[in-house]
């Protein structure tokens, strides 16, 4: 009920995870609130969120042609941040608090005082840099999830289910700037025997996430034949990064 305290939620699955996995957030806002700011932070959450859809529905009821895009666009937001950690984005969460002030506003302003042509160009605008964004992401996430699921079944990969679940990593990367694509495909890469292409990889996603435990683990295996000091010095710092290994 009382939380685990703001940013406590890494430490927390460090300790009692039963999987060999490391989690900074619980990819979702509602979860991680619960997790971290109890009761009292899921209320707090739950008030901003009923508060901001009151504002919206005076909006559309003042002005549905401008407050449409604005609505759309949060709603949109809200849904994908209860399966990734939108809010930690600025440039997404800032142009959605943006938003949410505008419905605000809309909803409090009288009815007679209507927005200029440029004005609602900007606002449409606004509306489209939080949600193609967040479309994006989200055709990354699935793309993600279903070459996740071929790298589960990587026993039974024949040459085209390997070429295609690479092809997904490849396109999911490319959606979206994030290095877990790439780290995904040299776990694929690694069970192929093509430890050297998933060793280039991972010293790659390294460079852009030094603190992801999951790659110096992978790095650990890629490099252990060919270079068995650079081996060791990934399973050390995979350990130190999270240190609570099942096992």
């Amino acid at each position: 009920l009382r939380g685990v305290g703001a940013w406590g939620f890494e430490q927390e699955w460090l300790r009692e995870r039963t999987i060999d996995d490391d989690a900074r957030d619980a990819h979702g806002l509602g979860i991680e609130t619960a997790a971290e700011l109890g009761l009292l932070g899921l209320l707090a959450l739950a008030l901003l969120i009923g508060g901001v859809g009151v504002a919206a529905c005076r909006a559309l009821e003042r002005d549905r042609a401008l407050a449409a895009g604005p609505v759309a666009a949060l709603v949109a937001w809200a849904l994908h941040a209860q399966i990734d950690w939108d809010w930690e984005m600025p440039a997404l969460t800032l142009i959605a608090i943006a938003l949410a002030g505008l419905l605000v506003a809309t909803g409090e302003r009288p009815a007679m005082n209507r927005p200029t042509l440029a004005a609602r160009i900007a606002l449409a605008g606004l509306s489209l840099a939080v949600a193609l964004p967040l479309a994006a992401a989200l055709r990354s996430v699935i793309l993600t999830d279903r070459a996740t699921t071929a790298v589960q079944a990587q026993g039974r990969l024949d040459a085209a289910g390997f070429a295609e679940a690479r092809d997904l990593l490849r396109r999911a990367g490319e959606l979206n700037p994030d290095p877990n694509p790439e780290i995904i495909d040299a776990g694929l890469l690694i069970g192929r025997g093509r430890e050297s292409e998933a060793a280039a990889s991972l010293e790659r996603s390294l460079q852009v996430e030094p603190d992801n435990p999951g790659a110096w683990r992978l790095l650990a295996i890629a490099v252990r034949r060919s270079d068995p000091a650079r081996s060791a010095e990934a399973e050390r710092r995979a350990r130190a990064l999270a240190p609570r290994r099942p096992g």
